[in-house]
C-alpha cells in the first residue's frame, strides 16, 4: 500500500502531538502514512492559510488536521461540510473529495469520548458548569447536550458570547447562562470543564470562584500542556483530587479524524496508557 500524505496546520504548530498520535495509529492498523506539522501565517482573512492548504493537497495531500487559530478558516474554505462541524462553526479535519474539500469536527466526540472510557464520567443528569463561550465550547456542546444533561451552566467574561452560544444549541438541551460568578448557583456540580486558554485563565486567575463541588466532582481542562495547566494547578489550590486535562481528548479526536481518513477505528487503548501519555508530554520541540 502507498503511504498517503497527511498534516496538521496551525501556528503555533511546533508543540502539535499529533505527528507521534496518527504514527501510533498507523503502526497499530498497519496503514502507512505520512504525517507533518504545517505553519501557516496569521491574518484576518486566513489568505496565508488558505495558500498554504490548498498547496498541500495540490502536493498529494490526502487529509489535513487544523488546528488554532485556523479552526474558522477551515469550515469557510471547504466545499461541504459535516453537520457536527456547521453546528460548531468551525472544522479541525479536512479530506479531499471528488468535488473539492470536506469539513469535519471531531472535537466533541473525542471529548466524550475521553470522558466516558478513561474517566468513567458521563453527563447524563449531571449539573455541568463550563467556562468559556469560544469555539473550543462550541465544539463540544452538541454531543455533550445529547447525553441529556440535568442543566448546563456557561460561563465567559463576554456575556454576549456566552448569550449567542446558547441560543445557537438551545434546540440541543436546557443551558443556563451565567452573567457573573457571583450568581454561580449553591447546589454542586457534577463536571466542571475548562474552555479557556491557558494565558487567559493565568492573567485573570484571581477573577475565578471555586462552584460548590462534592467530593465526586470532576474537573476537565480541555487544554493540555508537558505539566499542569494553569486551570488544574487552580484546581488543586483547592484541595480537588479528580481531574484531567485534554490530552486523552486529543487522542481520542485524532482517532475519530482517522477513522474519516481510513475507514478504520485505531485502538487508542495503548496511546492512553501510563507509559505512552508519558512518553507524549516528555516531547518539546
Amino acid at each position: 500500500m502507498q503511504p498517503q500524505c497527511y498534516g496538521v496546520i496551525g501556528n503555533p504548530i511546533g508543540h502539535s502531538l499529533s505527528p507521534q498520535i496518527h504514527e501510533a495509529f498507523s503502526r497499530l492498523t498497519g496503514i502507512p502514512l505520512f504525517y507533518q506539522r504545517i505553519s501557516a501565517a496569521v491574518s484576518e482573512d486566513g489568505a496565508d492559510f488558505r495558500k498554504t492548504t490548498l498547496q498541500f493537497f495540490a502536493q498529494g495531500g490526502a487529509g489535513l488536521n487544523v488546528t488554532a487559530p485556523f479552526k474558522d478558516f477551515a469550515l469557510s474554505f471547504a466545499d461541504e461540510a459535516a453537520p457536527r462541524a456547521q453546528k460548531a462553526g468551525a472544522g479541525n479535519t479536512l479530506s479531499k473529495i471528488t468535488d473539492g474539500w470536506r469539513a469535519d469536527n471531531t472535537d466533541g466526540i473525542g471529548f466524550v469520548r475521553d470522558l466516558e472510557r478513561q474517566w468513567g464520567r458521563s453527563a447524563q443528569n449531571a449539573r455541568i458548569l463550563i467556562y468559556g463561550a469560544g469555539g473550543a465550547t462550541a465544539g463540544i456542546l452538541e454531543p455533550l447536550l445529547a447525553q441529556k444533561p440535568r442543566l448546563l451552566w456557561l460561563y465567559n467574561r463576554t456575556p454576549q458570547k456566552t448569550q449567542a452560544l446558547a441560543e445557537r444549541f438551545a434546540d440541543d438541551g436546557k443551558i443556563a447562562v451565567l452573567s457573573s460568578l457571583k450568581s454561580l448557583p449553591d447546589e454542586p456540580f457534577d463536571l466542571i470543564i475548562n474552555a479557556i486558554s491557558a494565558r487567559i485563565w493565568k492573567d485573570a486567575e484571581s477573577l475565578w470562584k471555586m462552584p460548590t463541588t462534592m467530593p465526586d466532582t470532576f474537573f476537565y481542562d480541555l487544554m493540555y500542556m508537558p505539566d499542569d495547566t494553569p486551570f488544574l494547578r487552580w484546581v488543586k489550590t483547592y484541595g480537588k483530587t479528580r481531574y484531567c486535562d485534554g490530552l486523552g481528548m486529543l487522542i481520542e479526536q485524532a482517532a475519530e479524524s482517522f477513522l474519516i481518513w481510513h475507514g478504520v477505528f485505531p485502538d487508542t487503548t495503548s496511546l492512553h496508557s501510563h507509559a505512552s501519555l508519558i512518553e507524549l508530554r516528555a516531547f518539546r520541540p
